[in-house]
């Protein structure tokens, strides 16, 4: 390798380094494939969803409806784009059968009295500072609006602290 020609204009950019000898570059989401291929100058970098394991957020039923119409998305995540084409009626059955199983599990729980009927927002990841659990909460306008049109409105919060959290 030829550092000097590397270097350009006396500096060398390990990001463009890196991505020119990698054989394979990665985003960690969509905004970021496109903001690092401008940077980069390249229009071959992938993309992954953040924190987003296909298997593992995936409920039971809703898999056993993907399995069906989809057969091998989990081995090929992509292929849920084709989630669309999943009948309507079927896709909201399974959704509904799930929905109870997670109210019947926050009211086991907790002191909550959840139903089925509500819009149900659910955050279940990492509690810490960083992640911004609070931002459904930032504005509580936009909630009341939101209530306004649709009904009632249920909050799930779920998720610890890691060991070496100092919050």
């Amino acid at each position: 390798m030829d550092w000097g020609s590397e270097a350009g204009s006396d500096a060398i950019s390990l990001s463009h380094l890196a991505a020119k000898y990698s054989c394979l570059t990665n985003a960690v989401s969509l905004k970021h494939r496109f903001t690092s291929g401008r940077i980069l100058h390249r229009d071959d970098i992938e993309h992954v969803t953040n924190g987003v394991y296909h298997r593992r957020w995936v409920q039971e039923e809703i898999k056993g409806v993907f399995d069906k119409y989809i057969p091998s998305w989990e081995a090929e995540p992509h292929l849920l784009v084709h989630a669309y084409e999943i009948p309507p009626d079927e896709l909201a059955m399974a959704h509904r059968s799930a929905k109870a199983k997670l109210v019947s599990l926050v009211d086991a729980q907790s002191t909550a009295d959840f139903s089925e009927e509500p819009l149900t927002i659910g955050l279940a990841k990492r509690i810490t500072a960083y992640k911004r659990n609070g931002m459904v909460l930032g504005d509580p306008g936009r909630l009341a609006k939101i209530a306004d049109e649709h009904g009632r409105i249920q909050l799930v919060f779920a998720g610890k602290a890691h060991p070496k959290d100092d919050a």
